[in-house]
Parts: C-alpha cells; structure tokens; sequence
C-alpha cells in the first residue's frame, strides 16, 4: 500500500491492505476493441472496394447485431457516410464501401468498434482525435484528424508517343512520360515511341508504378519510332534518367530488331553525375526485372572521377555508393562513352547482394579521344550469379 495513492486509474478504491499491481485495481476490461488493417492503396477502380479488418477485445467484438463494427466514408469532403460490417470468421470483419467516386477524388475512412462490456467501450482506427464515442451502433462524434484514404487514379495502357507532336514532351519534365505514370495506373503492358529529340530536365525519376490488377507484371518499353538516331538529352546533377525501385522497364534502342536509334546523354560537367541510375530504397526494395539494350549511352565528362553512363547502387551517386536487390537488369548491346565509369554495380555484402546481373555485347569506349573512358569500364562488386560476356572495353 502506498498511503498517498487511495484511487486506481478509474477512480476506484484502492485496497488500504493488498491493492493490486499496475493502473486497475479490479481485473477487467478497460480498453476498445483492438483494430488492425492493411490500409487499402491508390487504385483507378470507381466501384465498391472491400476491406478486411481483424478485430479483438478481451470481452469479445459483436459478429452479429447493431453492435457490429461500423467503417465512415466520405469522398472529398462531402458528408461521412457508414457502412455496417459483415463478420466473417475468427476476429474478421469484412467492409464494403466507396462506390460512386471518380478519377481524381480521395476517398476518406475510419473504423469504429464496440466491445461486449456489459457497458460497451468503443473505438476507432485511425484514433487520434477522436472523441464522442457511443454504442449501439459504434458511433463517434468528433472523426479522427488523419483518417485513412486512397486515390482514384487515371489508367494508361497500349501505345503512347514522346516529342514533337507525341503524348508527353518529355521523360522526366514536369507533364512529361514519367510523371504521368508514377500518378495513373498501369492496366496493361505500355509501349512508348520516342518521335524526336528530347530535352530532359531530369527533375522526376520513375518509380514503381501501380498496376491494376495488384501486382500485375506489366511492363513500359521505351523504343524509337523509327530508324533514325532521337537524342534524349539534359544537363542534370544527379541521375538523368533514374528508376526509382521501378521494376518491369525496357530500354531498347533498335528498330525493328537492328540498329541504335537511342542517344541518352547527360551532358552536365559536374561530379556525381550519371545518364541512367537505378536506385534501391531500402532492403528488397531495388530495381528488379529491367533491361537497357541497343542505346548510345554518354556522360558529361571522362575526367571527373564521379561521372556514370549507368550507376546502379544507392540514392546518392558516388564512387562508394551501394544499393541493395537491384536484381535481374540487363545491359546489352548498347555504345557507352564519354564517362570515368561505364557501368557501376555495387551491392551490399550478405543484406543486399545484387543477383542475376547480365552485362553483355556491349561496346564500352569509344575511336574519338574526347568520347574515351577515364578509367572503369566496369566496376562490379556484391554481385551474386553475374553474366559478363561478349564486351568490348578498350581506350581507358
């Protein structure tokens, strides 16, 4: 006993004798329904989507009745709407809800359960906020300030054009190719033609774009549209054309199976620069399942020791940099130029091994003085099953 503290968390008595451990004099259910759900992603579908949430509480949750967990949604800021669940087995509870959205509109939600106390205690998910809870049916007054929600994105599939009089200006502009996938949703496999010459800021990477149906292996292959060279171009401190974890791309620069109609060019001075860079965001979160064959590929100088025609590794582009699970990128058949290093691969030992790494027939070095590689044709470390085969690697 403690003689100061006469009083539990609640307000209870305290036993003056043998008062019990911790907040709660008397054992009990004190606390709402624990819930627990995957928060549902951007998506392009309009209709009714479904969420399964678990839901458990010492006294037990309602399966059945006015007591059963209840889901608020609204579209934008229109009025909440509930929709009452339907229990399906264990702690499961299943939610139907957002039908009647467009493209473009965010569609808001939370939950709110009861538990089965004699009196219920209620709460909801995302909790913070909160207040007004009632029961019968689980019901709240003042809505959570940061409820869960997810967007109704545009879709792109089949063919699209790049350049003069093409679909976007750009790759990596702002209203360029890149942009537009990273804010849409893939619903089939796309194929770009390049029509002319680019002019890339460099400003927006591609990261790994939404597919529709989840996890759909679509791919997005960048080609010229006809036998004659497109130079994409920019000066840009960084990567120019960089793959943000993207995974299923194909860069190929020939036309009807022949040729190199692709210049890729990062025509920036500066160090730590690099034409294409694959960027790996953390463990199994690299570039997976993506090729660059047939292209012109030159950097910005061949005497500045930090300058890439491909850089696979970290965020930050250096001569020490690693990245982890870049796995599975082919580099093939492509002219390489004007750079210190021509290809850079670094993993991370035993956590972030590069693995199926395929670098082959590729022409790396150049007739033209100025167009020499400065020191590394390749540079590979932390590579496990690697295919290097066929090159040709000469004027260091």
């Amino acid at each position: 006993p403690i003689a100061a503290v006469t009083t539990d968390i609640l307000n209870n008595q305290r036993s003056a004798t043998s008062p019990s451990i911790g907040s709660y004099e008397f054992g009990g259910d004190y606390a709402p329904p624990l819930i627990v759900y995957t928060p549902l992603t951007n998506t392009a579908t309009t209709g009714a989507r479904t969420l399964i949430a678990t839901i458990t509480d010492a006294s037990g949750v309602p399966t059945s009745g006015v007591g059963l967990p209840v889901l608020y949604w609204r579209i934008n800021n229109q009025p909440y709407s509930t929709t009452q669940s339907t229990w399906t087995s264990g702690n499961n509870y299943e939610f139907t809800f957002g039908a009647g959205a467009a493209t473009g509109d965010v569609v808001s939600y939370f939950i709110v359960a009861q538990d089965m106390n004699s009196t219920p205690i209620v709460g909801s998910n995302p909790a913070s906020g909160a207040s007004g809870f009632s029961f019968d049916p689980p019901a709240v007054a003042v809505y959570p300030v940061n409820p869960n929600s997810y967007l109704i994105l545009g879709t792109i599939s089949g063919t699209l054009t790049v350049g003069t009089g093409g679909d976007y200006p750009s790759l990596t502009g702002v209203g360029g190719l890149f942009q537009a996938i990273n804010n849409n949703v893939l619903t089939a496999d796309v194929t770009v033609n390049v029509l002319s010459n680019l002019t890339e800021t460099g400003v927006v990477a591609l990261n790994q774009f939404a597919t529709d149906p989840i996890n759909s292996n679509y791919t997005l292959t960048i080609k010229p549209f006809d036998a004659t060279v497109k130079t994409i171009s920019g000066a840009f401190a960084g990567g120019l054309i960089r793959f943000n974890g993207a995974d299923n791309v194909i860069i190929d620069g020939s036309f009807a199976n022949a040729g190199q109609y692709l210049l890729f060019e990062n025509t920036s001075g500066n160090a730590n620069t690099a034409v294409f860079q694959f960027i790996s965001l953390g463990a199994n979160a690299g570039s997976i399942n993506n090729s660059i064959k047939n292209s012109i590929i030159r950097a910005g100088s061949n005497s500045i020791t930090s300058t890439f025609g491909i850089y696979i590794g970290g965020p930050v582009i250096s001569t020490t940099g690693t990245g982890a699970h870049n796995n599975n990128i082919t580099i093939s058949g492509n002219i390489i130029e004007k750079a210190y290093y021509g290809i850079y691969a670094r993993g991370v030992a035993s956590t972030g091994v590069n693995s199926g790494l395929i670098i082959s027939n590729n022409t790396i070095g150049s007739t033209v003085a100025s167009n020499y590689i400065g020191k590394f044709g390749l540079d590979i470390t932390q590579c496990t099953g690697a295919l290097i085969t066929g090159n040709t690697i000469f004027n260091i």
